[in-house]
């Protein structure tokens, strides 16, 4: 019999997932996904990257932006087996975790129990954590609380961002995905439970995460660099205006007797800043309201001379 598959997801995260469940035997009669969202500067509808690989597919598609009874019903009278659940986005009520005959299995960006909750790769990376991964978890009412069906491991590299990151942890899931499902399927996995003592909380990252405070050390804050790109993108202060930081290095350079977040070299390879422990090289960055910039043609219009200070809010500027 053909798994009938309802499949719960929103962004470009969860595609590799869905694109491996339609090439499959596996059979997904509907896609739940949250609500058409306003973005950029036109504040235009754009639809969810799931709705539109759904409709692409002609599989029906169900959005909201909260589960109520009604919307709960509709789910069910589609008849799943099962309800997979990748980067949704909102709590599933109790009433649909329990009525497929299979439950409802998440594809969880982290290693659980470390970092539950909704940006695990991003405090991953910005934990200096060495590896994540994926798993795959029997969902139950808790914030990623329900127990392991199976996981698998992914490296995380020196230069990773989040977006690398993610692209990576998405693949590595929609693979253990598809090998875990047959025996999901046959009721053959366990779920075992996670160790309530050795959860973290991945909280969502907002603006204020970008702020860069250079009384830090140098290595955590090119974690913190890496960890918001490609949003909300870390950034600080220079002359009175704000420089976005896209892209950053720990430097071997000796600012011992420099405070945290003073130029100590500025030349068109890198742009040296002091933290409290070592230094940090500014390769590719941005001013409010311009393209990213390397830093030869950064420079090039906006001269910054050793000595300066960057600060973690704004500053007047005195002529």
């Amino acid at each position: 019999m053909t798994l009938r598959v309802i499949f719960a997801g929103t962004p470009t995260f969860a595609i590799p997932c869905i694109e491996r469940l339609v090439k499959s035997d596996i059979h997904v009669v509907a896609v739940l996904t949250q609500p058409d969202r306003r973005k950029g500067r036109g504040q235009k509808l754009s639809a969810p990257a799931v709705k539109s690989f759904a409709l692409d597919c002609s599989i029906p598609v169900i959005q909201s932006a909260r589960l109520d009874s009604d919307t709960v019903d509709n789910l069910l009278s589609y008849r799943p087996d099962l309800i997979i659940v990748v980067a949704f986005g909102l709590i599933v009520p109790e009433k649909l975790l329990s009525a497929p005959p299979l439950g409802c299995v998440n594809v969880h960006a982290s290693l659980l129990p470390r970092w539950r909750g909704a940006a695990p790769v991003a405090r991953a990376i910005e934990a200096g954590d060495a590896e994540t991964g994926v798993t795959i978890m029997q969902m139950d009412a808790g914030l990623d609380t329900g127990g392991i069906l199976s996981q698998t491991k992914v490296a995380i590299a020196d230069d990773d961002t989040t977006a690398s990151l993610e692209d990576r942890v998405a693949q590595a899931g929609a693979a253990e995905l598809m090998r875990v499902l047959p025996a999901i399927a046959k009721r053959k996995l366990q779920a075992i439970p996670q160790n309530e003592n050795s959860a973290t909380y991945a909280t969502k990252m907002s603006v204020v995460d970008g702020i860069i405070y250079w009384d830090n050390s140098a290595t955590s804050i090119v974690c913190k660099i890496r960890a918001c790109n490609p949003w909300p993108v870390a950034h600080s202060w220079l002359q009175g205006r704000r420089i976005r930081i896209w892209e950053a290095q720990v430097c071997e350079n000796d600012s011992q007797n420099d405070a945290p977040g003073t130029v100590v070299s500025s030349t068109r390879k890198q742009i040296v800043v002091s933290a409290r422990q070592g230094t940090v090289g500014l390769s590719i960055v941005q001013r409010d309201g311009k393209n990213r910039m390397q830093i030869r043609d950064f420079l090039a219009g906006n001269p910054i001379t050793e000595g300066s200070k960057f600060t973690q809010n704004e500053m007047p500027v005195f002529n």
